[in-house]
């Protein structure tokens, strides 16, 4: 009689976008890119527990990755990051205080809190004007976010963009008898998202483009 033996599935943490949740995502290929760069990351191709669709990786190796029970600090590969689909949302290139909002705004929509999420986008739009030193509390939103299109931080689109976001931040955030729905969060999160791309991440990256291309005229 054959004896069965037990194979240990490699498995690595993964956020599901299908499920919207973590999971141990059953590695089915790794490719380790080291042409230029031997410590470069991995690239895993994995299979969601769940739904069972294919998810795409990379993984870093990270120094000083943590402390052993003799309190050595060793290396280690960090997390893995879906990169397909839908890459993981990063939101560590704008301001602290913006990061933070839009980051529970995501953490809202995960757990299906839809009128939590319309109020944190809310947030992060009253957090965008505080960065532009519009403090001043006896102002509204709606005022404050005249002011930004008046320093020129954004333009009409994209205060009308804000507005509309506003206006459903404040159905979120009261009482009614219909609540936000999925597919009204998912697009209150990703506008809010890119006006903060645009304005903290676009605005400065065309400031300097226009720098080099001054330079280069003199």
């Amino acid at each position: 009689m054959k004896k069965e033996v037990e194979v240990e599935v490699e498995v690595e943490v993964i956020e599901c976008p299908y499920c919207e949740v973590k999971v141990e995502g059953k590695v089915e290929g790794v490719i380790h890119w080291h042409e230029y760069d031997v410590d470069g990351p991995n690239y895993l191709l994995l299979a969601c527990p769940l739904c069972h669709n294919a998810l795409f990786g990379i993984q870093h190796y990270i120094e000083a990755y943590g402390i052993d029970e003799s309190g050595e600090v060793f290396d280690g590969w960090g997390q893995v990051e879906r990169i397909w689909p839908e890459p993981s949302k990063n939101y560590n290139n704008f301001p602290k205080n913006i990061s933070r909002s839009l980051k529970e705004a995501n953490d809202c929509y995960k757990v299906k809190a839809y009128n939590a999420c319309a109020a944190m986008c809310g947030h992060t739009l009253e957090g965008i004007c505080y960065e532009h030193g519009l403090r001043e509390r006896k102002k509204t939103l709606f005022d404050n976010l005249d002011e930004l299109y008046n320093m020129k931080i954004i333009d009409e689109r994209l205060r009308q963009w804000a507005n509309t976001l506003r206006e459903f931040r404040n159905f979120g955030a009261h009482f009614n008898k219909e609540s936000v729905t999925k597919e009204n969060a998912k697009d209150a999160l990703d506008f809010t998202t890119e006006i903060c791309n645009y304005i903290f991440i676009l605005n400065k990256k065309f400031g300097d483009f226009m720098k080099r291309v001054e330079t280069l005229k003199k």
